[in-house]
């Protein structure tokens, strides 16, 4: 009988253990993946400033980098009047798209890679363009859920 209550106890402690290690297991994976929008955007280890970013009156940050809003070209279509804006921890790439090909193009599916100073990639997204008429122009809407605003360029690609 006493070997018994030995093996009782002993499985509960196995269980209890068990148990124990499954919550520091949760409570770890919690913590890291809240931390982790918070390293977007760093290059080594190193935190980077904000330097083009313009911070506005209601909280949300506003990419001010010339290069990022210079017009970008790809197969006809001139991406232009362009804005990188992190609201609430979304950043939202705005752009105009205008068909210069001479021909209304179909309803596609581009790549947007968002850029840091020394041409690292930060982020990539995709990003759909409808059809667009001849000499007609289009939004372009594409969002990441983290904080990218600080970014330095983008390339556009299909």
């Amino acid at each position: 009988m006493k070997e018994t209550k030995d093996s009782g106890i002993s499985t509960l402690m196995l269980v209890l253990m068990v148990l124990a290690v499954i919550m520091v297991i949760i409570i770890m994976v919690n913590t890291f993946r809240k931390k982790g929008p918070e390293n977007v955007g760093q290059v080594q280890g190193e935190v980077q400033e904000e330097e083009y970013v313009q911070e506005l009156s209601d909280g949300s940050k506003l990419n001010k980098s010339e290069e990022l809003q210079k017009t970008k070209k790809v197969n006809g279509l001139e991406i232009s009047n362009i804005q990188l804006r992190e609201t609430g921890g979304i950043t939202t790439l705005l752009a105009d798209v205008k068909n210069t090909t001479g021909a209304e193009t179909e309803d596609k599916t581009v790549k947007v890679e968002i850029l840091d100073k020394q041409g690292n990639v930060i982020t990539r997204l995709l990003g759909p363009i409808d059809s667009i008429p001849s000499g007609g122009t289009v939004k372009l809407n594409v969002a990441v859920t983290a904080d990218v605003a600080n970014a330095y360029d983008f390339r556009i690609s299909e």
